[in-house]
């Protein structure tokens, strides 16, 4: 994370079969003492 004071890490979805609202997510973890916000699109 060098460094870093914000940490984003977004895993994209593209399975057709998948409604686009089911997609979309979002949650909050720590790592290393850092808040890493994860989406899921």
């Amino acid at each position: 994370m060098a460094g870093a004071e914000e940490v984003h890490l977004v895993f994209f979805n593209r399975d057709k079969d998948v409604k686009w609202n089911d997609k979309i997510w979002h949650r909050q973890d720590s790592y290393e003492g850092k808040m890493v916000d994860i989406w899921g699109c």
